[in-house]
């Protein structure tokens, strides 16, 4: 037996050549990787595998030094595995092919790697998996020793053989025994697909036949042959046929019909069938509902083995495509494939929306990578590059977060700083929105502060001696408590914010203040009237001040 017997199709060949046998089965079925496909439920799961593929986009990227990536246009494997392997196909047709054929059939599937004169990737061309051979061969090496390596033996659409060197084939197998040639899964599991086809047939042909089957008509008397062939004849021109289903039946005098059938629900024939889908499933792993088996699905559970399907179905494959592909084109370069499954784990649109709102508020994504991600085009001028950044983050341990860290080497509040007082952009912050945020609670902050001041000067005020003194004690007290909240201000908003410290806002504030209230004593007149006259006027104008002494403000 040659290779080129290969292609005549002859089952002794493909038992030799493909293992695990094959032919006929138990229920009586011939089952073969193509008669396979006659089974429904079959090929729904190559369909669904395949096409799971071959939607997804499949780019080839470069590792940057810093440790990110780009994609890589420039390359011409990445407009061949997303654009179009050969100048005859698409890369949607081939890899919906070479999945939900080659390797959810055969178990393998093979394309010929076609390089060009500079040892670049030219095409990729589709090899029938059922023309393909690997085996292992012994080279020798000199001085007794030798290597094993791979080739592969194609029969060519004229018959003729050729063997191709491993790095001219890429090969995906699948569950493989020695790890050069996947496992058939179809010839391996031939018996109950062969039950499935056989329900299948089965329903197909009681339908053909059309008339109650397995009846007989008894007669009280001896027919003949003559009369048994004549009776025979009628009944079926008459009954056989789905043209002639249930129609009334007329027997001669002396004839009764016998029903000895037993009908299909009382077989258990649809629950045979049912039973045939969901070993279907459990052979390629797909959840039933996507077999349209709805039985023990719920708009509750539909979710989440939608999400089994990506993981636990479609990433083992897609592991194996990348694995091969940089193995066999990208091999000690910077640059790999990678599908990106995103569009498979795409919940619906409400769902979608509270995704990227959390994933804007965490600083991980931007507006232009949410449009991206909903096919829409990135805002105009770059607006959409902008990743905001939470402001009350402290990393593990208690310290400041990136927004709310202190000065030092690779600090980000240097940078606030300048941001939010109106002196440098930086990427990534709402420079107005944010010091408008901050400017309401420091003069809220200071608001409060103030009516305190008010009542505790409208008191001192009263009093007819030691106005000064009260009034020393009040503010040398006054400024730790001022402080600690204008402290809880900074950290709200990064410290190193503000033009001062807290603290030195605090002193400053109680200097100031202190200073204009002792004037006031110092004036004489009416004292007590001008000391409340002066902090009521701190009450409408103060906070504003302090907010454009750090920068907040115009």
């Amino acid at each position: 037996m040659t290779l080129g017997e290969f292609g005549s199709g002859s089952s002794d060949v493909e038992r030799v050549l493909l293992g695990n046998g094959g032919g006929e089965t138990a229920s009586g079925m011939d089952v073969s990787e193509r008669s396979s496909l006659g089974l429904s439920a079959v090929y729904a799961a190559c369909r669904i595998l395949g096409e799971s593929e071959a939607m997804l986009p499949l780019r080839v990227y470069r590792r940057k030094d810093d440790g990110s990536r780009e994609l890589a246009r420039d390359r011409r494997e990445d407009y061949l595995l997303h654009e179009e392997p050969n100048p005859e196909m698409s890369a949607f047709s081939w890899r919906e092919s070479a999945q939900g054929t080659g390797l959810c059939l055969w178990g393998n599937t093979y394309a010929e790697i076609e390089w060009n004169g500079a040892g670049k990737v030219a095409a990729l061309w589709p090899l029938r998996p059922d023309q393909v051979t690997p085996r292992r061969v012994r080279e020798a090496v000199g001085g007794g020793r030798w290597r094993s390596r791979v080739v592969y033996d194609v029969v060519e659409v004229d018959g003729a053989a050729v063997t191709l060197g491993a790095e001219d084939v890429l090969h995906v197998p699948a569950l493989s025994f020695d790890g050069l040639r996947g496992i058939s899964p179809i010839r391996q599991q031939r018996e109950a697909v062969a039950l499935g086809m056989a329900v299948q047939e089965y329903g197909a042909r009681f339908f053909g036949n059309g008339a109650v089957p397995g009846g007989y008509i008894k007669a009280t008397g001896v027919l003949g042959d003559k009369g048994r062939k004549r009776l025979r004849e009628a009944w079926d021109e008459t009954h056989r046929g789905r043209n002639q289903w249930h129609r009334v039946a007329v027997l001669e005098a002396g004839l009764t019909y016998e029903r000895i059938g037993i009908p299909p629900e009382e077989a258990q024939f649809l629950e045979t069938r049912k039973f045939q889908l969901s070993e279907v499933a459990r052979l390629y792993r797909i959840p039933p509902h996507m077999l349209a088996d709805l039985d023990r699905s719920t708009n509750n559970n539909i979710e989440h083995q939608g999400l089994e399907f990506v993981a636990f179905v479609m990433l083992p494959w897609l592991i194996r495509w990348e694995q091969e592909l940089n193995r066999k084109l990208f091999r000690g370069t910077p640059y790999y494939a990678k599908h990106d499954v995103r569009g498979l784990l795409r919940g619906d649109q409400k769902s979608r929306y509270e995704a990227y709102a959390v994933a804007r508020q965490w600083g991980w994504m931007s507006a232009d990578d949410v449009r991206e991600l909903e096919d829409e085009n990135p805002l105009p001028d770059g607006k959409g590059k902008v990743y905001l950044l939470p402001l009350n983050m402290q990393t593990v341990g208690g310290g400041k977060g990136p927004a709310a860290g202190r000065s030092g080497s690779g600090s980000f509040a240097p940078q606030l700083v300048a941001a939010y007082t109106g002196d440098a952009f930086v990427p990534g912050v709402a420079v107005e929105a944010y010091r408008e945020a901050a400017r309401k609670v420091l003069e809220l902050t200071v608001a409060r502060f103030v009516a305190r001041e008010r009542k505790a000067v409208e008191r001192i005020a009263s009093r007819a001696q030691g106005r000064r003194e009260a009034l020393e004690l009040f503010y040398s007290q006054s400024e730790s408590v001022l402080a600690a909240e204008l402290r809880g201000v900074v950290d709200a908003f990064g410290e190193s914010l503000f033009a001062v410290a807290g603290e030195e806002l605090a002193a400053e504030y109680v200097r100031e203040s202190q200073r204009e209230l002792l004037e006031v004593l110092a004036g004489g007149g009416e004292v007590g009237g001008a000391l409340v006259e002066r902090v009521s006027e701190w009450a409408s104008s103060r906070a504003a001040v302090v907010a454009r002494s750090v920068g907040l403000s115009e």
